[in-house]
């Protein structure tokens, strides 16, 4: 889920985004992708890639504390 002026948001990510990798390391679900962000540092900038439409793009997300857990 993309939170309102989230990392996400902040970045670029819009609904409709498929995110298929993270600091490229390959996003197949949700699950994949908490486990990926989990211990890292906040504050470090990562690389979020997603397909968009029919293209891809690579997006510099700075990684936030996970938030409601």
């Amino acid at each position: 889920m993309r939170a309102a002026g989230g990392p996400a948001a902040t970045a670029g990510v819009v609904v409709g985004d498929i995110i298929v990798a993270f600091d490229g390391t390959p996003v197949d679900d949700h699950d994949t992708l908490v486990a990926s962000l989990r211990g890292d540092a906040v504050g470090r900038a990562a690389t979020l890639s997603l397909v968009r439409g029919h293209g891809a793009v690579d997006l510099t997300v700075t990684v936030g504390e996970r938030q409601g857990r």
